[in-house]
């Protein structure tokens, strides 16, 4: 096998490992954002918000990648390379400051939310894929030499240790305590925003 038919063979395991991503994310951050806004949970509103970026992410790092699938020509593949994390980093960016907006809001309100089983299965099951799909991305993108592929492993795995103050803040929150969720929704707007901070940083060198 020559390295050029190994390298599209990795890109096409990528490939692969981006279209999960998307099918994930879509149903992880439909689920959450509507749990979220049913029980009136800024946390749990925030992490659908989180995936729903996670989604932009895969979608712009399969772009890359079919770019370089495609076209085998490095201009375009660095190009290509450098637009996905300057996407993901504005989004990763907007997201912190909705954040902030709402843990304002949730302080003023002091507002109790009441999630249900929803939020606590999608948090659950966050913790469990989100490490392992991290794994993946690393591996595949240190192959690839690819910083957009590696900081999109990043984002899960960062998803996934938001999942568990996620599980942590919403069985506070059941026990009726209403600082928990915006005490949770800023600690993941810090998650958040050192991501987007970082991710932007990458994209200028």
């Amino acid at each position: 096998m020559t390295d050029l038919t190994e390298r599209l063979v990795w890109i096409r395991k990528a490939s692969i490992l981006e279209y999960f991503s998307i099918v994930w994310m879509t149903a992880e951050g439909v689920a959450s954002v509507w749990a979220g806004i049913t029980a009136g949970s800024l946390s749990l509103e925030v992490f659908g918000l989180d995936s729903l970026i996670e989604l932009i992410s895969a979608g712009v790092v399969l772009w890359r990648l079919r770019v370089e699938g495609l076209e085998l020509s490095s201009q375009r593949t660095e190009q290509a390379e450098r637009t996905a994390s300057y996407v993901v980093a504005a989004c990763l960016l907007g997201l912190a400051l909705y954040i902030l907006a709402g843990v304002i809001q949730s302080l003023t309100t002091r507002d109790v939310p009441r999630p249900g089983a929803i939020g606590f299965v999608v948090s659950v099951a966050a913790i469990i894929v989100m490490p392992l799909l991290w794994q993946r991305k690393r591996f595949l993108g240190e192959l690839l030499q690819s910083e957009a592929l590696e900081e999109d492993g990043v984002g899960n795995l960062a998803c996934g240790w938001m999942a568990l103050i996620l599980l942590v803040s919403l069985l506070v929150q059941r026990r009726g305590v209403w600082w928990a969720d915006p005490a949770a929704s800023a600690v993941l707007g810090i998650f958040i925003a050192r991501e987007g901070l970082e991710a932007w940083e990458r994209a200028r060198r």
